[in-house]
């Protein structure tokens, strides 16, 4: 799912005009060099909230199966 999403983000991001927040380019350091901004660790960092929202979620239904 982290996959899907990242995917989703790549081809979404440059036509709904959020650039600046591009995944490929949010993560690379070669670009930013020493700058560490804030907007640099909001795309993965939501990567990480949905795919540990899903773990939980996929948890949950399995014990209310048992």
């Amino acid at each position: 799912v982290p996959q899907v999403l990242y995917l989703f983000c790549v081809y979404a991001f440059p036509h709904l005009g959020l650039e600046r927040f591009y995944p490929p380019l949010d993560i690379a350091p070669s670009i930013y060099g020493e700058t560490i901004a804030p907007e640099r660790f909001v795309i993965p960092a939501l990567l990480l909230l949905a795919g540990m929202a899903l773990t939980v979620y996929g948890m949950l239904s399995e014990r209310e199966k048992a």
